[in-house]
């Protein structure tokens, strides 16, 4: 079954509860109106995914490519037990605790919004990145180029208050302004609700392919410089 209003009625109920025992006498609720729609849209997208990355991960369970809905409290103010919102993840998943570059999509009561890019990049990898674009390399070339050729997705991060590089061009300056980057979609319930969801972020997501291998090369480049045996290659 698709996601539908039985999704998001589930999240906020249980965010407004805040209680395990609520949470546990309405398990099977979770399991039908959000993992299971969620773990479908998952085996939907893995051959396309995977076009993308071969190692990007495509696991169909919580704790997999599906978030979980308990917070991690030990470390922050809030102490609310559950998320609002879920979110798919689909990216490298390894024992260096790297955050890598993905593709997600996010579900809440407040939208739907899916896309790519980082939740918050490392300084030195925006600073490979930035050497990237400096140096017209041809990953950051071909990222440009289909960002520039789509309509979709909007150009997010967070921008520099004052200009760092006031005489590169319009084009450089787009990327070399940002302290963060991701690349997104907001859609409304008739996205997020149609049962042609997978088929729209199967569509949809290639569009952003060589702006995941912009990135990825960055982080590339970081990581053979900080380890005398390289991660990964490209």
């Amino acid at each position: 079954m698709p996601l539908s209003q039985k999704t998001l009625d589930f999240l906020a109920e249980n965010r407004f509860r805040n209680s395990k025992k609520w949470y546990d006498e309405h398990r099977g609720e979770y399991l039908e109106y959000v993992v299971e729609p969620l773990a479908a849209i998952v085996c939907d997208l893995s051959e396309t995914m995977r076009a993308i990355d071969d190692r990007i991960v495509c696991l169909p369970k919580v704790g997999g490519s599906i978030s979980r809905l308990r917070r991690d409290t030990r470390y922050s103010n809030d102490k609310s037990l559950y998320r609002q919102n879920v979110w798919l993840y689909f990216g490298r998943k390894d024992a260096s605790r790297v955050e890598h570059p993905a593709f997600y999509a996010d579900i809440s009561p407040d939208g739907f919004s899916y896309g790519c890019g980082y939740y918050w990049a490392g300084a030195s990898v925006c600073a490979e990145l930035r050497r990237l674009v400096l140096a017209d390399d041809p990953a950051f070339k071909a990222a440009a180029k289909a960002f520039e050729a789509q309509s979709v997705f909007s150009f997010g991060g967070e921008t520099y208050k004052k200009p760092h590089y006031p005489d590169e061009s319009e084009r450089k300056r787009l990327w070399l302004e940002k302290r963060n980057y991701f690349f997104y979609r907001d859609c409304g319930k008739d996205v997020m609700f149609s049962p042609d969801l997978s088929q729209t972020l199967a569509r949809d997501f290639p569009l952003l392919a060589p702006v995941y291998r912009l990135l990825l090369k960055a982080e590339t480049r970081h990581t053979e410089t900080h380890s005398s045996r390289p991660e990964f290659e490209f």
